[in-house]
């Protein structure tokens, strides 16, 4: 009886080691949620300029022009070209779709990340996260060119540009905004990820190499 009852209780303890940290997880989950929000709240409006304004650079060098024009205004940016009229080919995109993904971004990182290394590998995580924010806003903008300008488009753009700008910002507006997020964090923070779902050791050096 007490032979059989020993393995049982072994093997019981990973599994309520388990359930404590999970519970620790979302505890801090919720604290590092609350912080992320408050943090994006604040600096939504700095970060939005700062990534049209990148993104801006960016679209005039792939078009090799400097007619386009990328502008924050409040929560939106404003896309259109200098050679263009005040009145007519602009487009109002929101900023909040594009860079709302930081709030869970952090909250999951901080959430995760259980010492000052770790932290510090989120962060660098971010510098991804803030170059597919560029990268969308430059896909927009040029499928806007290449495909919603009536004959201008097709004056300048051919259908291989169209084709390609419309899937890019497809799967940016799809693809990125939710899953990249998760991918970046469990890169950032692959042991305590996969401390959190129970995964072997083996799997974990299998992932990460």
């Amino acid at each position: 009886m007490g032979r059989s009852a020993a393995p049982a209780r072994k093997a019981a303890q990973p599994a309520a080691q388990l359930r404590v940290l999970r519970r620790r997880f979302f505890r801090r989950l919720a604290y590092a949620f609350c912080a992320s929000a408050l943090g994006w709240l604040l600096l939504k409006g700095p970060y939005g300029a700062a990534v049209s304004w990148v993104a801006q650079g960016l679209t005039r060098m792939v078009s090799f022009s400097t007619a386009p024009v990328l502008e924050a205004q409040g929560n939106h940016v404003v896309i259109g070209r200098r050679d263009f009229r005040a009145d007519s080919g602009w487009l109002q995109l929101s900023l909040l779709q594009v860079h709302a993904n930081t709030i869970p971004f952090f909250a999951l990182g901080f959430a995760l990340a259980s010492s000052r290394s770790s932290r510090f590998r989120v962060l660098k995580a971010f510098a991804w996260l803030a170059g597919a924010h560029v990268v969308s806003l430059v896909a927009e903008a040029q499928w806007f060119y290449a495909s919603q300008l009536g004959a201008w488009s097709v004056a300048n753009y051919s259908e291989f540009s169209r084709a390609f700008w419309g899937v890019l910002r497809f799967f940016f507006n799809l693809a990125v905004p939710y899953a990249l997020p998760i991918v970046l964090v469990f890169w950032a923070v692959p042991e305590e990820t996969a401390m959190l779902l129970g995964l072997p050791q083996t799997t974990l050096r299998r992932t990460t190499s």
